[in-house]
């Protein structure tokens, strides 16, 4: 929210501790069960995701569009991923299979993220290199990207783990 435009009025490197705030905001509302009606949840979702699109319709002619709030790193990147959190925290997955994997890819969400930016390089490089040209038609390869990288990250951390297991170091 501060830095950007070439313009920087607090230090970068405050941007870096997102995973323990993520940490802690996750493990508040464990310890103290917050609830949220869903449509409040929803409507503070789509009041989140409407603010940049809606701004440049109405006011930026002739440039690139400009982030009001920021992007996913921006000030408004965390309160609307504890949003989307506290949305699907609720739902009750019957089904054990989906309830088992949701499990897994919890579990493993750390090393995937620490994974991931390897396939992100090697994915969008190949796909860059083979399906289009600049970034403006990464959106038609988004839902064919996207889920690649995650599963390499997922298999990725179950070899690591598996690894570890071997090993007889600690997983986590």
């Amino acid at each position: 929210m501060f830095n950007r435009y070439g313009v920087s009025l607090v230090p970068g490197y405050w941007e870096l501790v997102y995973p323990c705030a993520f940490f802690f905001i996750g493990a508040y509302i464990r310890e103290y069960q917050v609830k949220i009606k869903s449509q409040y949840l929803i409507t503070f979702i789509l009041g989140c995701c409407l603010i940049n699109p809606v701004f440049n319709a109405l006011f930026v002619s002739n440039h690139s569009m400009i982030q009001l709030v920021g992007d996913g790193n921006g000030i408004i990147g965390m309160p609307l991923a504890t949003a989307c959190f506290l949305l699907l925290y609720k739902i009750d997955f019957r089904n054990k299979w989906i309830r088992r994997m949701l499990e897994s890819v919890s579990t493993l969400s750390l090393d995937m993220y620490l994974a991931s930016y390897m396939f992100d390089i090697m994915v969008y490089k190949y796909f860059k290199d083979h399906y289009y040209v600049d970034q403006g038609q990464f959106g038609a390869w988004f839902f064919v990207v996207v889920p690649t990288v995650f599963i390499l990250s997922y298999i990725f951390a179950i070899v690591k783990q598996q690894l570890f297991r071997a090993m007889h170091l600690p997983t986590k």
